[in-house]
């Protein structure tokens, strides 16, 4: 057990035989505290806390892993307090440490990058059977932490871009141009129309005037 601690405390008792301890389910989270279970001890098995994985083969490959080993987010950002307080120097922060972050095309929904990290961490633990093992306490040995960056290649970068600004800007100017040319060619023919007429309209206007004004001569 790496954090004996963990969830139950230090001073949890274990009573497997008291009454009622026979219909409690020591495998789920909720009951391991109960004093009829065993903390995170289930028969041969010791549940990890939240946030590690165990890693039984080499990534990628269907290869037993020569050693025991550990994945988690760097500097323990998942897991309970007990855990970062096994080693010195932790100091998880979200904003370093998040294992993955995506960036989002808010358009199409596509991802057009991504960010990872992961930490290997490997276990020192008591055992009889090495001189220099003897006196170790159960614990986790952060080894390393990667931090990948994956980004999109310029090409599919550029053919986003043009399907998703390019061609609806397009669109957009087409369609603007569809509506305003007919409304200002219709402008425009009104205006020329008015313009025909005025002369028209002026010659009559003044000879109406005329007339008007004209009286009969005296006798």
């Amino acid at each position: 057990d790496y954090f004996p601690s963990w969830p139950c405390g230090l001073n949890h008792t274990y009573t497997p035989n008291a009454t009622g301890c026979s219909k409690i389910d020591c495998a789920l989270y909720q009951n391991w505290c109960s004093r009829c279970c065993d903390g995170t001890h289930y028969n041969t098995t010791v549940f990890l806390p939240p946030g590690i994985i165990p890693l039984r083969c080499l990534p990628g490959q269907n290869v037993p892993l020569p050693f025991a080993g550990f994945l988690s987010p760097p500097h323990f950002l998942w897991s309970p307090q007990d855990v970062r307080d096994n080693v010195y120097g932790l100091m998880p922060d979200p904003s370093v440490h998040e294992p993955a972050a995506f960036d989002i095309q808010p358009m199409t929904g596509s991802t057009v990058g991504g960010r990872f990290r992961m930490q290997l961490s490997i276990p020192i633990y008591n055992h009889k059977l090495f001189t220099e093992c003897k006196q170790l306490v159960n614990s986790f040995l952060p080894s390393f932490w990667l931090d990948l960056r994956v980004a999109t290649r310029d090409y599919a970068r550029n053919y986003i871009y043009f399907n998703t600004t390019v061609i609806p800007r397009i669109i957009l100017g087409v369609g603007l141009g569809l509506v305003i040319i007919p409304a200002l060619a219709a402008l425009l023919l009104l205006f020329f129309a008015l313009r025909r007429r005025q002369p028209y309209l002026s010659s009559c206007l003044r000879k109406r005037h005329e007339t008007d004004s004209w009286s009969p001569p005296f006798e």
